[in-house]
Parts: structure tokens; C-alpha cells; sequence
């Protein structure tokens, strides 16, 4: 039987043997399983672990600048860095919102899944406890069918009982997760309720490398619940199924019936979708982005417009004594005068003087308060894929201007500044009346 393996509840990670009754000093950091009502946390949440007190069997808590709690040991997870926490974090999001109460009196709490396991506690009628794994596949006991579900009850006792006798809770939804009079399962509603773009658009939204060339917005997972219809189009296919009903197949799993579709939930706001058409099998990861796509694109839209207005100036023109002159029109059209000096090295002699400007790259995180962004360079009679590009920065009555070689641009953005040894400096200047310059 496959399971979702979470670190186990009461791994302590400790970086030195604690001494006496408290140990004083941080710990590391905790991921709360089952809050308190005094502990302003949710389940899933990061946590400071200040000290560890033995004799209570509890640890000393501190949530940003709170004044410090004591909490119960068996409801934190303690890890030695944030980062293993964050990663265990990601991973028990999908059940951090979920708790159960027993169904049955004296329902077993199980060492593992299944029957034939030791019984470490058994459950009130009606009892309270947290859910902090699910299994993935469903098995029957008894002619009963249900997935069985690591639990952890208010005294600490923590192990495996059958789903089939519980009422699992999702606190978000307020509604029962297995109800079984439910004619959706919940990932099923959160397909629905939700459009899915492919998983690389989340990567260059959150970087705010919003790519316009990268991002098509009639590509994603588009569901209708009204009509029972989901619209799934990427560059390999487009497909309009209607579907019948939404059946789970697994804890994070369901199918579309009447469809060849099949979802699988990998974590919050993300899915992997497996699609069969007449062309062939296609594996698909998506994700659900925070904002509108078209609103995002219109905005970046925007900005380029407005970067080009910055370049054009309203009709002045670059200049510099050493690496020539440079026109920009409205549309981004420019004409770049005497760069001999910047023949071969940077500009290829066959790439003539006129093209086309494009801000299609941005600058990595760690340049974005030095510089204002990426221009790029795309010469008429160069190569489609091949740009000259120069990181920019507005200085006074002109742009200073750092070469960026082809190496340090990867996924849409500028690495580093310090493999460029030319920088060059334009002063916006008026240009000569044609009266004057045809005298």
C-alpha cells in the first residue's frame, strides 16, 4: 500500500545532547501539526523553538515578536534548519486543514495500516483528532471501503485508523472531506473552482519575469461547472471534454468520467493532469496562479511600452563620442550610427545598424535595485534568436549601458553584471535641424 511519508511526529532533531530539566537556547525550527487555542498558528505554519522542557514534555515557542508559549512537544515537528522545515511544511499543506472524529467507540489507533497491527489507542465516539497523513490507495476490510489515515489524538497517541470509520473535516471548507453523501470529491471541486495554467507560467509569474512571448493565455485547464465541460489546450493538443461525474480513484486523485482524464494533486495549487487523446498519451503539470494572466500580460504590455518611450525620448537620440548615435522610433524601431567600435566583439559586422528593440529579459533578483532593466538589441540582418542586450540604468540626462554576454542570461534573466568589461554611457541629445544639416 502506497502512503504519503511524512517525518514522523515525535522525531526531535537536536544539534546537542540537552542536559537537566530545560535546555536553554533556539532549538531550530518547528512546524505546528495541531495548534492551541493560546497559540495564534495554524497547522502547517513555521514556528521558533526557543527551549526544550523535559519535565513538562513541551517546548518553549516564540511566532514573530509574541511573547513567548509553552506547547505541548508532540504538537510541533522540530527541524535543525527552515529549510527542512519548509520542505515538510510543502509537503503537509494537503492535510494541514484536515481533522476527523471517530465514527464508533473504541475505534482503533493502529502502530500501522492495517488490521493486523498492535492497537496503541482507541477512540471515544465522536472523538477529536488531527489527520496528518492519508493513504493513497483505498482498501476494503469487511466488505467496508475507506483509505486509511494517520492520526494524532489530543493525548499524543499517534497511529493508523480506517477511514471508513471516520468524519474528516477540512476547517477551510467546513464540510466533511469523505463525506460520502458528497457528489464531488474536494480536489475535484478545486479543479473546478479554479483555472490551471502549465507550471512553468507560475515560475515566470512568481520570478516577475512575466515573459509575453512565453506566455500564451489560451493555454491551461479551463473548467465550466455549469456545463460539466473542461476546455485543455497546450501547444501538443486542444480538447472540449464533457464529463459526467468526478469519482476519486485515491486520497489525491480522481477522474473525469466519461473523459480519459485523470488529476493528480502534488500540493497546494499544484496538479499533474494525464490526458489521452487520439494522438497519444500526455503528461501535463499545472499550477493556479494568484492573479489574472491577461492582467498580468496587459501590464507587462505596459511596461515595455513605457521602457521604449524612455528610449525614444520624444524624438532626442542617444550618443556617445566613442560607440555612435542611436535613433529610436515610437515603435521600437532604432537605427544605431558609428558602432565601429563595437564591431566584432559585441556586434557582428554583417548584423548592419537597424532592428528592432525588445525587453523580453529582466534582471535577476539580486541586480533589480541597481539597474532599471534589460534592452535588447535584435538587428535586422542577425539571426532571429541572437540579440545584443545591455542591462540599463537612467543616470541624469542619460543611459548607462553594461554589456551582457550570452552566458549570463538564463530563463529570461540576467545572472550577472561582473562578466561584462564594457560599459558605456549615452546623453540623450536634439537633433540637428535638417536645415542645418544640410548646410
Amino acid at each position: 500500500m502506497k502512503t504519503h511519508h511524512l517525518a514522523p511526529v515525535l522525531t526531535l532533531v537536536l544539534s546537542a545532547i540537552l542536559l537537566g530539566a530545560c535546555s536553554g537556547g533556539d532549538l531550530g525550527t518547528g512546524v505546528v501539526l495541531w495548534s492551541t487555542e493560546e497559540l495564534n498558528a495554524s497547522p502547517g505554519e513555521l514556528i521558533r523553538v526557543l527551549e526544550e522542557n523535559r519535565s513538562t514534555d513541551s517546548y518553549l515557542v516564540q511566532i514573530d515578536d509574541q511573547r513567548p508559549q509553552s506547547i505541548s512537544r508532540f504538537r510541533i515537528q522540530l527541524f535543525d534548519t527552515q529549510e527542512q522545515a519548509e520542505q515538510f511544511a510543502e509537503e503537509f499543506s494537503d492535510v494541514a486543514p484536515l481533522y476527523a472524529r471517530s465514527r464508533q467507540r473504541a475505534l482503533p489507533v493502529r502502530n500501522r495500516p492495517d488490521t493486523d497491527s498492535r492497537a496503541v489507542y482507541r477512540l471515544q465516539e465522536d472523538e477529536l483528532v488531527k489527520v496528518l497523513e492519508v493513504a493513497e490507495e483505498e482498501v476494503t476490510i469487511s466488505g467496508l471501503t475507506g483509505r486509511w489515515h494517520r492520526v494524532l489524538t489530543e493525548t499524543g497517541s499517534e497511529g493508523w485508523s480506517f477511514g471508513y470509520s471516520l468524519n474528516v473535516y477540512d476547517v477551510h471548507e467546513g464540510l466533511a472531506a469523505n463525506d460520502r453523501d458528497s457528489d464531488i470529491p474536494s480536489l475535484g471541486q478545486e479543479v473546478l473552482d479554479n483555472v490551471w495554467r502549465p507550471s512553468d507560467y507560475y515560475d515566470l509569474v512568481n520570478d516577475n519575469t512575466p515573459v509575453i512571448e512565453e506566455l500564451d493565455p489560451e493555454y491551461g485547464l479551463f473548467p465550466d461547472e455549469d456545463t460539466n465541460t473542461i476546455h485543455f489546450k497546450t501547444p501538443d493538443f486542444d480538447e472540449e471534454l464533457s464529463y459526467a461525474a468526478i469519482t476519486a480513484s485515491g486520497a489525491n486523485h480522481i477522474r473525469f468520467q466519461g473523459t480519459r482524464l485523470e488529476i493528480r494533486r502534488d500540493g497546494r495549487n499544484r496538479l499533474t493532469a494525464f490526458l489521452t487523446t487520439d494522438d497519444g498519451e500526455f503528461t501535463v503539470r499545472l499550477r493556479s496562479l494568484s492573479r489574472d494572466l491577461e492582467d498580468i500580460l496587459e501590464r507587462e504590455k505596459e511596461r515595455r511600452e513605457e521602457a521604449i518611450e524612455t528610449f525614444h525620448a520624444e524624438g532626442r537620440r542617444l550618443g556617445s563620442s566613442v560607440y555612435g548615435e542611436v535613433r529610436v522610433d515610437e515603435d521600437g524601431r532604432f537605427t544605431w550610427d558609428d558602432l565601429d567600435e563595437l564591431r566584432p566583439d559585441v556586434v557582428p559586422p554583417h548584423y548592419g545598424r537597424s532592428g528592432t528593440m525588445a525587453f523580453r529579459y529582466f534582471p535577476s533578483r539580486n541586480l533589480r535595485a541597481q539597474y532599471d532593466g534589460v534592452v535588447s538589441f535584435q538587428f535586422d540582418e542577425a539571426p532571429e534568436d541572437e540579440r545584443i542586450s545591455f542591462l540599463y540604468e537612467l543616470e541624469g540626462n542619460g543611459i548607462r549601458l553594461t554589456y551582457v554576454p550570452l552566458s549570463q542570461i538564463r530563463d529570461f534573466q540576467v545572472l550577472s553584471d561582473s562578466a561584462s568589461s564594457l560599459v558605456m554611457f549615452m546623453n540623450y541629445f536634439e537633433p540637428a535641424e535638417e536645415s542645418d544639416a544640410s548646410s
